[in-house]
């Protein structure tokens, strides 16, 4: 219960400290690319825990990307 509470207390942090420095995702296949390279430096620049940045950046995916999200197996779709 401790390492739940523990979890959810950083992914509200990270998430409020990103809230504006992350933008949603882009619907042309060129600027998606773009898009994660950009997540990823500013993921690396804030070092941001690996283990919350899949959680942190589906808030900000597109609704098709968010579905084919959920129909990947819950280990993979984590990193």
């Amino acid at each position: 219960m401790q390492w739940r509470q523990n979890t959810a207390n950083k992914l509200k942090l990270w998430g409020d400290a990103l809230r504006n420095a992350i933008s949603r995702m882009p619907v042309e296949a060129i600027d998606i690319v773009l898009w994660f390279q950009s997540l990823e430096k500013l993921f690396e620049q804030l070092q941001v825990p690996v283990e919350l940045q899949a959680v942190l950046m589906r808030p900000y995916l597109r609704d098709k990307a968010k579905f084919l999200l959920s129909r990947v197996d819950l280990d993979k779709s984590t990193d």
